[in-house]
């Protein structure tokens, strides 16, 4: 399987549980979204890049059901964060429309 088609999977998986786990009804039409990059270290990164790595993870959100389309996603300025032992990155929504 393709890194973005797994990457896209993964997400999807991870909206159906958080939506589950946090009793939030989907279908967003609009939402912030915070995206917070921990590194494993403290070399330079292009911020524009990270963003642009996450667009399967924004079409997972849309598969499963969180947001209507991605085109409805204000984006936040990236923080990048240092953590050697769990890099990651978190994102972290609010929904803006009427609910």
């Amino acid at each position: 399987m393709k890194a973005t088609k797994k990457t896209r999977i993964e997400s999807w998986a991870s909206v159906q549980i958080a939506m589950h786990e946090q009793q939030v009804k989907g279908g967003w039409k609009t939402a912030d979204c915070q995206v917070v990059w921990f590194a494993r270290d403290a070399r330079r990164r292009d911020k524009d890049n990270l963003l642009h790595s996450l667009k399967a993870t924004f079409d997972g959100l849309v598969d499963g059901g969180l947001l209507v389309d991605d085109a409805g996603i204000t984006h936040l300025p990236l923080s990048i964060e240092i953590d050697p032992t769990r890099p990651r990155v978190e994102l972290h929504l609010r929904q803006t429309d009427a609910a």
